[in-house]
């Protein structure tokens, strides 16, 4: 239930900021972040309803068994068909949002997308590979900090 917690919290947030547009991204990062705030302060009524620690684990470890099935329905973002270099995966996607909303895409604007994203992957990423060690390993941290 706890690593559930975590990790869907984390998921929940990044797939809300990969596909909601950049006008409303503080907003809807707020409301994510917000949502589990209240699922906290309900932890609050189930403690008052069940007495039991037994039964409130109970309660607690299926309540996500009801979020799964959700997560199964959700589409990919295109932010991340296009990390992953599945262009044409991107390009249905695109297609599928346009119609969704009523907005043209034709291959024009395609074109122009596919090409920005791939010369933006070329600038940025050239060859690096990124890791949660890699935070430590830039800053010499004898220089920087002086409790090493």
């Amino acid at each position: 239930s706890g690593f559930f917690s975590i990790s869907a919290g984390t998921g929940t947030f990044v797939y809300t900021m990969e596909v909601i547009g950049p006008k409303y991204r503080t907003w809807f990062g707020c409301m994510t972040q917000g949502i589990f705030a209240v699922g906290y302060a309900l932890l609050s009524l189930v403690g008052y309803f069940l007495k039991d620690w037994q039964d409130q684990m109970i309660v607690l470890t299926l309540a996500p068994l009801f979020v799964i099935p959700i997560f199964l329905y959700l589409p990919y973002s295109t932010a991340w068909i296009y990390s992953q270099k599945q262009y044409e995966d991107a390009r249905e996607n695109v297609k599928l949002i346009g119609k969704k909303y009523a907005i043209e895409t034709n291959e024009k604007f395609l074109d122009e997308l596919e090409n920005s994203v791939k010369a933006q992957q070329k600038s940025e990423n050239a060859g690096k590979i990124y890791t949660q060690i890699g935070n430590w390993l830039i800053f010499n941290l004898k220089k920087n900090f002086k409790f090493f």
